[in-house]
């Protein structure tokens, strides 16, 4: 995941502030399965928070951008015979069941936005 977006969305690289620590802290886990110990490795609220606020803040930039788009549109009078189609990737597990990536079957990580506007329907 980028942590890095445009100025006015967001303030920087997330892993340079001062306040953002980082803190990694491991904890052993038994897995039922197969029997084998495992370590499952965590970061601290701060760090989720922040890179929470850097993946909004890429969202905020892409938004701003796909309306730039629609601005245009209506700009060069070509909004009524154009079809707009939006599709974006599948989610991003930002936490949530202590997830983070793109790696599981939950609902978070397996919606894919899809917006279509076809001039005369509604």
């Amino acid at each position: 995941m980028p942590f890095k977006a445009a100025s006015n969305n967001f303030s920087g690289d997330v892993t340079q502030w001062a306040d953002v620590q980082p803190h990694v802290y491991y904890a052993p886990y038994l897995n039922p399965v197969d029997g084998l110990n495992y370590t499952l490795r965590f970061v601290n609220e701060s760090f989720h928070n922040h890179v929470r606020g850097g993946y909004y803040a890429s969202v905020s930039f892409m938004d701003e951008q796909f309306g730039r788009i629609i601005q245009g549109l209506y700009k060069y009078n070509l909004w009524n015979n154009t079809v707009v189609s939006f599709m974006g990737d599948h989610g991003w597990h930002l936490g949530e069941q202590g997830c983070w990536a793109k790696f599981t079957n939950f609902e978070v990580s397996v919606r894919v936005p899809l917006i279509i506007r076809i001039p005369g329907m509604n």
